[in-house]
């Protein structure tokens, strides 16, 4: 046998080889479609799972795999699209026809039930909806944070300390800050005449049914926090149109 020969030889030899393992694959085809709709989805992947077997759906939604013989798993994925993944035993020759219908992505969560205090990382908090004997629930209420804030403590700066606190006029006419100068809901901030002034839970005006002015502001370097609450609030402080204004050292 001559060289050309045994070249002709080989080539016929990988030929009818190649036609024989093609032979010896199965083929895995269908159609993909959407599951609300029903219509089908183009550039659908199906693959097989942990394997190199995957392939895109045409226009019309179909999809045709040819693999070898074996156990794997059937998988098809689109764009927050996904469908079930589906075991399959192929046999060689075999032609097996599996549809999928996409659903949206979803992940179900467990239940979870939290209790506790609202956060208190920032400046600006809440009052709880019961707070010992006090309800607050409907009550529009802020809690400064003195600790969290950025503001000039040591001059009672007002300004920086309620800045934070929405529907607040400040007035700065004591420049010492000695008397402080706030009103809500639109009312005069005068001498914080129309809040309930208190420290630590106790009135501090000099007279809280006749005239609660202010003449007193706690330095604002030695507290913790300041509760504000909007609204009229005589059944639980005063008369005071304006809230309550709370300092706790």
């Amino acid at each position: 046998m001559n060289k050309l020969s045994y070249q002709l030889a080989l080539i016929t030899c990988l030929v009818f080889g190649l036609q024989f393992a093609q032979a010896q694959n199965a083929i895995i085809k269908g159609v993909v479609t959407e599951a609300s709709s029903g219509k089908p989805v183009s550039g659908a992947e199906v693959f097989l799972v942990n394997t190199a077997y995957r392939t895109f759906t045409t226009e019309s939604g179909r999809y045709s795999l040819e693999v070898k013989p074996g156990n794997y798993t059937l998988a098809s994925f689109y764009l927050e699209l996904q469908g079930p993944q589906l075991e399959v035993k192929l046999a060689a020759e075999e032609v097996e026809k599996i549809n999928f219908e996409l659903k949206p992505l979803e992940i179900y969560l467990d239940e979870v039930e939290t209790s506790g205090k609202r956060e208190e990382a920032f400046s600006i908090s809440r009052l709880n909806s019961v707070e010992g004997t006090l309800i607050y629930e409907a009550k529009k209420n802020e809690v400064i944070r003195l600790e969290k804030l950025n503001a000039n403590l040591a001059t009672n700066n007002a300004r920086q300390v309620f800045a934070n606190v929405p529907g607040l006029n400040v007035w700065e006419s004591d420049a010492a800050g000695l008397q402080l100068g706030i009103g809500g809901r639109g009312l005069n901030p005068n001498r914080t005449s129309n809040f309930n002034t208190r420290q630590n839970g106790y009135d501090i005006a000099a007279d809280p049914l006749g005239y609660p002015e202010s003449y007193y502001t706690p330095p604002m370097e030695s507290l913790e926090k300041i509760e504000v609450v909007r609204g009229a609030a005589s059944l639980q402080y005063g008369t005071q149109f304006g809230g309550m204004i709370n300092f706790l050292f």
